[in-house]
Formats: C-alpha cells, sequence, structure tokens
C-alpha cells in the first residue's frame, strides 16, 4: 500500500498542473487528479474498507480499484509534460512499480 501511496503522490506533484501545449490528446488539456476522481475516490475508498476488515473480498475490491486506477492513469504518460526524456521514464517506471506491486498486495 506504500508503493501505492507513493505512486499517488508523485503524480500528484507531477500532475497538478495541466498539461499546457495544445494537442490532439484532449484529456491532456485538464488536470489528470480532476479526471480521474472517479477512479482515485474509489481507490481510496477501497483501501479504507480493506485496511478496517482485511478480508479476501475486500481485498479483491482493493486490487481491483487499485487497478482501474492505473489503468486510467496511464493514459496521461503520453501527455507532453510527461512524454519525453526523464518525465517519461519516471512516470512508466511508477506505472510499471504499481503493476507489480499490486500482485503482491494484501499479503
Amino acid at each position: 500500500m506504500k508503493k501505492f501511496t507513493l505512486l499517488f503522490i508523485f503524480m500528484l506533484l507531477i500532475g497538478i498542473g495541466s498539461c499546457k501545449k495544445k494537442d490532439d490528446l484532449g484529456y491532456c488539456n485538464t488536470n489528470w487528479a480532476s479526471a480521474l476522481t472517479t477512479e482515485m475516490n474509489a481507490m481510496i475508498s477501497a483501501a479504507l474498507t480493506y485496511s478496517s476488515a482485511p478480508t479476501t473480498a475486500n481485498c479483491t475490491a482493493y486490487k481491483t480499484s487499485v487497478s482501474k486506477y492505473i489503468d486510467a492513469l496511464e493514459p496521461w504518460g503520453d501527455c507532453p509534460l510527461y512524454a519525453s526524456g526523464t518525465n517519461k521514464a519516471q512516470f512508466d517506471a511508477a506505472i510499471a512499480e504499481a503493476r507489480v506491486d499490486l500482485q503482491t498486495a494484501c499479503q
């Protein structure tokens, strides 16, 4: 869960502003945190539920919500703010690490 929190903080720090460059990736023109509010809230709710009642069903719900959040977040790596150089490498590494960590969540 610490890794997911770190991913969230990393993305919040980098993505606090919207992509400034006009491009054909329409979602890049909005703040990612605002666009992913539904997924983020579902992930937070599932994490709180699992932490208060660590059952297999709650773990599965938590992992599903995190996976949906990662899936929704991943396309933002194509935005100009993240799509080049170190930012892209860090973004891709954070996404990959989150997917690996998700496999062993709730153990």
